[in-house]
């Protein structure tokens, strides 16, 4: 009887460990596309947050990442790891993507066991305006996406 609860012990544990998932961006990508390869990457970084799953990895890909208005963030990453089980954001080997938002916020997180490896994010420092920023630091909620401490 004990080696039978170890074995069906073992097997759901294997099964937990091998639906951890491999996802693919690229600048290249398109997001129609399933995502389950290089070949077949999706084009946004939020498509891929879209499917991840604890304990999966998306490969990111060459590619300027950007967003299309200035209120969301590039990547705006909801869906929570688990311990032992963190989501990971990675550059592909010997790939640069680039994060690049219009507006604020580059990459938002707002849920724990996220590793990100290997996105570089250039902000819109050039972009911002002094007086933007002293009106914004101004106010009683400042933008959450704008840091006035450097």
């Amino acid at each position: 009887m004990k080696r039978f609860v170890i074995t069906i012990l073992l097997m759901l544990t294997g099964n937990l460990l091998v639906s951890a998932k491999n996802w693919y961006v690229s600048g290249m990508g398109n997001d129609v596309n399933d995502g389950k390869t290089a070949a077949s990457a999706f084009r946004n970084l939020q498509k891929a947050e879209s499917v991840v799953q604890p304990g999966d990895v998306v490969w990111v890909g060459n590619g300027i990442y950007t967003n299309t208005d200035k209120v969301s963030a590039v990547l705006s990453i909801t869906r929570p790891g688990k311990p032992g089980a963190w989501i990971n954001w990675k550059a592909m080997p010997g790939q640069h993507p680039q994060i690049k938002p219009t507006g604020w916020a580059g990459i938002s997180i707002t849920t724990s066991y996220q590793i990100i490896d290997g996105l570089a994010v250039t902000g819109a420092n050039d972009a911002i305006v002094l007086l933007d920023a002293q009106e914004d630091a101004k106010k009683s909620t400042p933008n959450p996406y704008f840091n006035t401490n450097g």
